[in-house]
């Protein structure tokens, strides 16, 4: 919300940028709070769990006989699982790359803040990082409220100036 209304509050009323996003950053914080706790009681309202190794497992095999071939050149993490942390999902993903399934590690309706973390996490332990964002980017409106699902993430102006800041590849 505040990408280009930032510039325009600054140029405005006469204050550094610096000064807005600074002011700007409890307010951002306790929005990815508010998404985060939304999804997690939602999920656990619902009844939703995450998916174990296991299963992560079968569907990487599923999908590569499928398609009737013994690799994948990017394996995405489809719908980020808010119930699990963001590193053992990256471990998780990191064994098919060990058993020779998949070349690199996609995020798909993952939020910046999350795929951050479990590249932080990667670097620092040696794993593969995520390499590329399938994120909703897109001209027409959408939002999680609009689209009646709280866990979908599309391109705002946070995700957006955290793409453009890291130059992560979507």
């Amino acid at each position: 919300i505040m990408g280009a209304a930032a510039f325009l509050m600054a140029e405005n009323i006469g204050v550094p940028y610096s000064n807005i996003v600074v002011r700007a950053i409890l307010p951002a914080c306790l929005y990815f709070l508010g998404v985060f706790m939304t999804v997690h009681l939602e999920a656990k309202k619902e009844g939703l769990r995450g998916l174990s190794k296991e299963e992560l497992q079968k569907d990487i095999d599923a999908s590569l006989k499928a398609l009737n071939t013994d690799h994948l050149d990017i394996y995405f993490l489809h719908r980020d699982d808010a119930l699990k942390s963001p590193e053992e999902l990256i471990e998780n993903a990191n064994e098919f790359i060990k058993q020779g399934k998949t070349i690199e590690i996609g995020a798909s309706n993952w939020s910046c803040g999350r795929i951050q973390q479990a590249n932080d996490y990667a670097i620092k332990h040696n794993l593969k990082p995520f390499t590329v964002s399938q994120i909703n980017f897109s001209y027409a409106l959408t939002t999680p409220a609009l689209t009646g699902d709280i866990t979908h993430i599309t391109m705002n102006d946070i995700e957006y100036m955290w793409y453009k800041e890291t130059k992560f590849p979507i």
